[in-house]
């Protein structure tokens, strides 16, 4: 029994080999493959660098190619530290023959260097990468890389584009530039994803050169903007780079990358990579005819949306109260300012123009009188507009727009308060002093005596000129007699009225005539900078 089991062993037909399956990548090698790459040891003068993004594994790529030996790029496994189960996303960069100063390249490129001991690749923190790990990684072309870099705001400038776009954006844009200084070539194509498998899809290409320089950078901004549209350079045939893009790798470098015969749309970030698997033969677009030139019609009566209007609002300003140029007073207000403002200098020089149960007080020149009671206002452009402090209009409206918005007509001032607005006139203005005199009955001065008509009358016969007022002729000088300060005051009230309308020189020339020199001096700044608007 033993002998016939042992031949029936021995006649047992071996086992099947496994089959060898050849994958896209080679990601899994069988495991006799496996086994010899790991016996594989790496050469010596190999560095390696570890990046995080594409745009530094670029970077990096671009400084040590040199022509002779290019580097490879790998997307590996995991990072240090994470374990060998963790996913895949580091970048790697190969260069054979490299020498030591490198690895200072790799860290300004912000990578990580590793370098061959033992055949074996050293890391910092003891992270080892062996040859056979190196074999398992897909590899990374260049453009890929390129792809995820960054686009500029706009690139340089361009004598020749090719548009990839939709059949409608491109027909708008041959109906907007054809009148321009361009020669314009059309085709169709179907696009196939280059880096990753996916649905293909149709497009339109569309060649425009300029005949006479470099493109408009207007038309390059306008067709950029459009969606789904890549606006290409044209350095390389083979390989049609957005415009935008700024590489450190140069064109042809990365043509060199596009494999077989094959030709490449590369978008940047947004729009990926392209593979263009078919293409039409280019023809130049037809030209649209142009309608014919009608009079025009006559115009249509002035209409406007019915919803136009804006509402404008009163809102709280920060910041807003540290200027105050007048007061909002009531007639409450006023009993108190009586008693407040007499025996004080400012009862001389303030104005108050009345209302009906509020009133504005401001001084000549813009002043405000320091009171602890009353509503602090600024005075907003145009003149006879004020706003009650810590707030401001919203929208703001330019000074145009506020008179007539408020309806500003020279005649009145307006104060727009967070309650509601007032009116008052100007005519009613009046000085502050006006507040404490009442009514007096009219006062008829009485004859003279029988002994001063005698003594006027021998004072007239000795034929003796009576001196009239000292004056020095000049004006703008100070008032001589009680007529004159009567005077004074009327000047300076119609100062302030002529103020508040905004005519500033003429204010200025009834305060000069007022014996008011700072104030007219005041006005004048105020008349240039209103001529300097």
């Amino acid at each position: 029994m033993t002998s016939w089991r042992r031949r029936r062993d021995e006649q047992r037909a071996p086992a099947r080999p496994q089959p060898f399956v050849l994958t896209r990548r080679d990601q899994q090698p069988p495991p006799g493959e496996a086994a010899g790459s790991a016996r594989e040891a790496l050469p010596g003068d190999l560095l390696a660098a570890r990046f995080a993004a594409e745009r530094e594994a670029l970077a990096f790529v671009a400084a040590v190619h040199d022509g002779s030996v290019a580097p490879r790029c790998l997307r590996s496994g995991p990072r240090p530290g994470q374990g060998r189960a963790a996913g895949a996303g580091s970048l790697w960069v190969l260069r054979e023959h490299a020498p030591s100063h490198y690895a200072e390249l790799v860290w300004a490129a912000g990578g990580v260097p590793y370098a061959v001991v033992d055949g074996v690749l050293h890391g910092p923190g003891g992270h080892l990468v062996t040859a056979a790990e190196l074999a398992a990684w897909p590899e990374v072309g260049w453009v890929e890389l390129a792809a995820h870099a960054p686009l500029g705001a706009e690139g340089p400038a361009q004598r020749e584009i090719v548009v990839v776009t939709t059949a409608s954006i491109a027909r708008w844009a041959m109906n907007r530039y054809h009148d321009a200084a361009l020669e314009m070539r059309v085709s169709s194509a179907r696009l196939a994803p280059a880096l990753s498998p996916g649905p293909t899809r149709t497009a339109v290409l569309l060649r425009m050169k300029g005949t006479k320089g470099a493109l408009p950078r207007a038309m390059l901004g306008a067709l950029t903007r459009m969606p789904y549209t890549i606006v290409c350079r044209t350095g390389e045939p083979r390989l049609l780079v957005e415009h935008r893009a700024r590489l450190p790798l140069s064109d042809s470098d990365l043509a060199g990358q596009v494999p077989g015969q094959e030709s490449w749309i590369m978008g940047g970030p947004e729009h990926g990579v392209w593979r263009i698997a078919e293409r039409s033969a280019e023809l130049e677009p037809p030209l649209g005819v142009a309608p014919a030139v009608l009079p025009p019609a006559r115009p249509a009566p002035e209409r406007r949306p019915a919803d136009l209007a804006i509402t404008v609002r009163l809102v709280r300003s920060p910041g807003g109260h540290d200027v105050e140029d007048a007061k909002l007073l009531t007639d409450a207000d006023l009993r108190v300012l009586r008693s407040y403002l007499s025996g004080d200098p400012a009862a001389e020089r303030a104005f108050l123009i009345l209302g009906d149960g509020h009133h504005l007080l401001a001084e000549p020149g813009g002043g405000a009188v320091a009171l602890p009671f009353g509503l602090p206002l600024r005075a907003a452009r145009p003149a006879g507009l004020y706003i009650e402090a810590g707030h401001a209009l919203r929208p703001s409206l330019p000074p145009a727009a506020r008179a007539r918005a408020f309806g500003l007509d020279g005649e009145s001032v307006v104060i727009v308060c967070a309650d509601r607005s007032h009116r008052l006139a100007l005519r009613h203005a009046v000085p502050v002093w006006a507040l404490w005199l009442a009514d007096q009955p009219p006062v008829d001065p009485a004859p003279p005596s029988e002994a001063v008509r005698a003594l006027l009358d021998r004072f007239d016969a000795l034929e003796i000129p009576r001196p009239e007022p000292a004056r020095d002729g000049r004006r703008g000088s100070p008032p001589a007699g009680p007529a004159d300060a009567v005077a004074a005051v009327e000047l300076r009230a119609e100062a302030l009225v002529l103020e508040m309308k905004g005519r500033y020189a003429e204010a200025a020339r009834r305060y000069r005539e007022a014996g008011e020199p700072h104030l007219a001096g005041r006005m004048y700044e105020l008349a240039a900078a209103q001529e300097g608007e």
